[in-house]
């Protein structure tokens, strides 16, 4: 391939006239004579880069051409064909996520309808945030809650064990985790904590703690470097503190 051919190339590509699989499979075949016509900086830049929208790479693509031709002295005009194609899939991926957030979010309290009668207003308010990648984990064994306390060397109070048994763990993009295979211990300023999971209503990162033979729900906001008292007992924490932050998201 000699270097008016390749201009030509990217000429088309500039163009509009490529698919993602036509531009991909052209690489392939023709990446080593590339590699040699152009600086190791314009090579690695118009490589084809792997991304989950698969119009991406070649608008990408599109504007390192246009760069290589105008350096060369080749006037061309980018085609707006590659970026109309990206919103055309960017709209269907976000039908497609509303599509499947609303099943998720209508089936929640079929699969979990112990946990809903349980805990009522913290499952109203979570049904209605929930995300597609947030998790709700099927219940837990008593025996494998026993297993974790035993691991940990800690006693869950009578609340926490009951919130297991009826779902394993929450992991929410909103800010919310409590996962029985995530507590772990935490020994900070001469105490012992075990941390229940992650709460980030201050900052990320920020966490819920319980301490031996209480019922008490600590947080601990860690760019404040305190802990305090956050409420008295799961079911508080539950149906006022994580109903109320999840209503406001």
């Amino acid at each position: 391939m000699e270097k008016d051919e390749l201009m030509a190339r990217l000429a088309d590509l500039a163009q509009g006239k490529d698919t993602p699989e036509s531009w991909q499979q052209w690489w392939d075949e023709h990446k080593e004579q590339t590699a040699s016509l152009l600086s190791p900086g314009e090579f690695l830049q118009l490589r084809p880069r792997q991304h989950g929208f698969k119009w991406v790479p070649l608008i990408a693509g599109q504007k390192v051409a246009v760069a290589i031709l105008q350096s060369a002295g080749i006037s061309v005009e980018a085609s707006p064909v590659y970026h109309e194609r990206y919103l055309e899939e960017l709209d269907n991926f976000s039908r497609e996520q509303k599509r499947l957030q609303k099943e998720k979010q209508s089936t929640f309290k079929t699969n979990f309808p112990q946990l809903c009668t349980r805990y009522p207003r913290f499952c109203r308010a979570l049904a209605r945030v929930l995300e597609v990648t947030d998790e709700i984990r099927m219940p837990a064994a008593p025996e494998l809650i026993t297993e974790q306390e035993h691991l940990l060397e800690f006693t869950f109070p009578d609340a926490v064990r009951e919130f297991f048994t009826l779902t394993a763990g929450i992991r929410l993009s909103a800010g919310i985790t409590v996962d029985l295979s995530s507590t772990f211990i935490l020994e900070m300023d001469a105490h012992r904590y075990c941390v229940l999971g992650e709460y980030f209503k201050e900052a990320d990162g920020d966490l819920l703690l319980l301490t031996a033979g209480e019922q008490t729900i600590l947080y601990y906001a860690h760019e404040r470097n305190q802990v305090t008292k956050l409420c008295n007992n799961m079911n508080e924490l539950l149906e006022l503190k994580l109903s109320r932050y999840l209503n406001s998201q």
